[in-house]
C-alpha cells in the first residue's frame, strides 16, 4: 500500500490521524502475511533417526530405499524427521555415490524432512567384546548427545530392518501407558521375518511374563531385548548424557552390536514391555528373512520362531476364557485365571515334531506367580 505523503503547511506538519492508522494497519497486515508465507513448519513432534550402514550395493540399496520411504511416511503423518546415515570415513565415496539420488521429500511440508551423512574412523572392538570387526554400532550415541535438545525422539536401527510409521506411532502410544504406571517400564520392539508369505516372531517372544498394570495387559520377554535398534525420548537421552561410559566402547562386554544398538541399551534401567493389545505394531521386519530360512532348513527347535497366529492365541487367551484352542496347540494351565487375580503369568512354548508350519505341534504352558516373586530381565522389580 502507498502511504499518504506528509503535508506541509506553514512549516507545520498536518497529518490525518485516521490516514496514519489506516497505513499502519495495512503495513501490519502485509507483515503478518509475509511472516505466514515464510514461517517454518509448526511445532510438530520431531524424531532423529540414525541408520548404521556399511553396505551400499545390491539388496542393501533396496533395503535403504524402504527405510527412507518409511521415514518420509513418518513425516507425512505429522512428524519433523531428520535421517542420518552413519558409516566409516573410508567408505565415503562409495556411500555418497550409492545414495546420491535416493533421498525423498515430504509432500506435507518439504522442510520437515531432512537427511545427512556422518562418517567416523574405524576402531577395533574392545578386548571383552565380539561379533563384528569394528565399533561403528556405538557411534550414533555421540551424534545423539550432540542433538539431544533438538529432537523429541531418537531412533537407531540397522540397515536391513524396517521401522515403519506404524512402529513409531506404537512407541509413542505405548509410552503413554508406561509413563502412567508406577513401574520403571518402557516400550520395546521385537523383530520378525517372513517365510512362505507368513510372519514369524523372533524366539524372544516364545517365553515371558504376562501381567496387568492399570487394567492393561503387558508382555515382558524372558530373554534379552531385541528389535535390531531402539527408540527413546529426549528426556531419557539426557539421562545417558550424564554417563560418560555411554559413548565409551571400552566398557562394552559381550556381543557388541546388540549390546549398544538394540533394546539391551535400555534394559539395565528399564523393564521393557509390549502392550498386548498392540503387540503386532511393535514388530520390526528383518528384511533379509535370513534366520527363518536357516531355521526351517536345520529344523532347529531351540531358537524356533513363533507364527503370528500362535501369539494371537496366546495373548487372546489371557483375556478370553472361551477362546477355542487351535488344532496345532496344546495348553497347560490358564493365563486368564492368573491375570484375573492380579498374578503374573509366566508363559513358555515348546515345539514337538518338525518345524514346518502345517505340521509343527506347540505346547503352551502358563504358570501363575505372585508379582513379588518375579525378577524381570533388566529394570527395577
Amino acid at each position: 500500500m502507498n502511504c499518504p505523503r506528509l503535508l506541509l503547511k506553514r512549516d507545520v506538519i498536518v497529518l490525518s490521524v485516521s490516514f496514519i492508522l489506516l497505513c499502519l494497519d495495512s503495513l501490519n497486515i502485509e507483515r503478518k502475511q509475509a511472516v505466514r508465507k515464510y514461517s517454518p513448519p509448526p511445532r510438530n513432534p520431531s524424531i532423529l533417526a540414525a541408520v548404521t550402514t556399511e553396505s551400499f550395493v545390491g539388496q542393501h540399496l533396496k533395503y535403504l530405499d524402504k527405510i527412507l520411504d518409511n521415514f518420509a511416511e513418518v513425516c507425512e503423518h505429522g512428524y519433523v524427521v531428520h535421517v542420518v546415515l552413519i558409516s566409516y570415513e573410508d567408505l565415503r565415496p562409495k556411500l555418497l555415490e550409492g545414495i546420491s539420488s535416493r533421498f525423498g521429500t515430504c509432500k506435507r511440508h518439504p522442510a520437515a524432512l531432512s537427511h545427512s551423512v556422518k562418517f567416523y574412523s574405524r576402531r577395533k572392538l574392545p578386548k571383552n567384546a565380539f561379533g563384528t570387526a569394528g565399533d561403528l554400532a556405538i557411534r550414533h550415541r555421540e551424534y545423539f548427545l550432540q542433538q539431544r535438545v533438538n529432537f523429541d525422539y531418537f531412533l537407531v536401527q540397522e540397515d536391513d530392518v524396517s521401522y515403519s510409521c506404524k512402529n513409531i506411532e506404537y512407541f509413542v502410544d505405548a509410552l503413554k501407558i508406561t509413563e502412567a504406571s508406577s513401574y520403571s517400564m518402557y516400550p520395546t520392539f521385537f523383530d520378525y521375518e517372513i517365510f512362505g508369505g507368513e510372519k514369524f516372531a523372533s524366539y524372544r517372544l516364545r517365553s515371558g511374563y504376562i501381567f496387568t498394570v492399570n487394567d492393561i495387559l503387558l508382555f515382558a520377554s524372558g530373554h534379552d531385548a531385541a528389535g535390531r535398534g531402539y527408540m527413546l525420548t529426549s528426556m531419557d537421552l539426557r539421562h545417558f548424557a550424564n554417563e560418560t561410559s555411554w559413548i565409551d566402547p571400552n566398557d562394552v562386554q559381550g556381543e557388541f552390536n546388540p549390546t549398544v544398538a538394540s533394546g539391551m541399551t535400555l534394559q539395565k534401567s528399564k523393564r521393557l514391555v509390549i502392550p498386548v493389545r498392540t503387540w503386532k505394531s511393535s514388530g520390526i521386519h528383518h528384511m533379509p528373512n535370513k534366520y527363518i530360512n536357516m531355521e526351517k532348513e536345520a529344523d532347529d527347535t531351540q531358537f524356533a520362531s513363533l507364527h503370528f497366529d500362535v501369539l494371537d492365541f496366546i495373548f487372546a487367551s489371557c483375556s478370553d476364557g472361551d477362546l477355542p484352542t487351535p488344532r496345532r496347540i496344546s495348553v497347560v494351565g490358564s493365563c486368564l485365571a492368573c491375570t484375573e487375580h492380579s498374578g503374573v503369568t509366566y508363559m513358555k512354548t515348546e515345539f514337538t515334531g518338525p518345524l514346518q508350519y502345517a505340521d509343527s505341534m506347540i505346547i503352551v504352558s502358563y504358570a501363575c506367580r505372585k508379582r513379588t516373586e518375579i525378577t524381570f530381565p533388566g529394570g527395577h522389580n
